[in-house]
């Protein structure tokens, strides 16, 4: 995708609409389980309630994860819409960057590479540590979790510095 955003891309409203695949960025396709996925976006020229140059970018489609807790699978549905505000310089970007707390500014005093704006959302769209919301995943890991807590005590016991970690104090000479 060879597209470009620039702030007369703003001013104008236009809309930009497509798909792309995730195996097309670089940096991302190693962030899915699945790269070779089709994801929709809309990228919407306007203006903010001040009149400054902005974007509203949003993703749509599903990625798979790798669930931190189980290292299994699992689907992510796509949908922040994310407004992005196109400063004309250096002066713009260090005062809106200040002044707004609801949108991203960045500097568009050349033309902006879709590709890059959308890979760019994508990643920070998704969890730093991807948890599945099954049950049965949780109560895997709180086994898991309680089964290592016994066996860790009971090696404590067996353990010369189980002194250290509070076990068994008993001491011979």
């Amino acid at each position: 995708m060879n597209q470009f955003v620039t702030r007369k891309f703003a001013a104008d409203r236009q809309v930009a609409t497509g798909t792309v695949r995730v195996s097309d960025w670089e940096r991302a396709k190693e962030a899915v389980v699945d790269p070779s996925v089709e994801i929709g976006y809309r990228v919407e020229g306007g203006l903010d309630g001040q009149g400054r140059p902005m974007l509203i970018l949003q993703l749509s489609g599903t990625v798979e994860l790798t669930c931190q807790r189980s290292l299994h699978p699992m689907p992510f549905t796509l949908g922040r819409r994310t407004p992005v505000l196109l400063a004309g310089n250096q002066r713009e970007l260090e005062a809106w960057d200040q002044e707004v707390e609801d949108a991203e500014v960045v500097l568009a005093k050349e033309p902006l590479a879709l590709d890059a704006l959308l890979e760019d959302e994508l990643l920070l769209s998704l969890p730093f540590s991807p948890l599945c919301d099954d049950p049965e995943c949780a109560e895997t890991l709180r086994r898991a979790t309680g089964d290592g807590q016994a066996a860790a005590e009971s090696a404590d016991h067996a353990s010369p510095f189980s002194v250290l970690r509070g076990g068994n104090t008993k001491q011979s000479h």
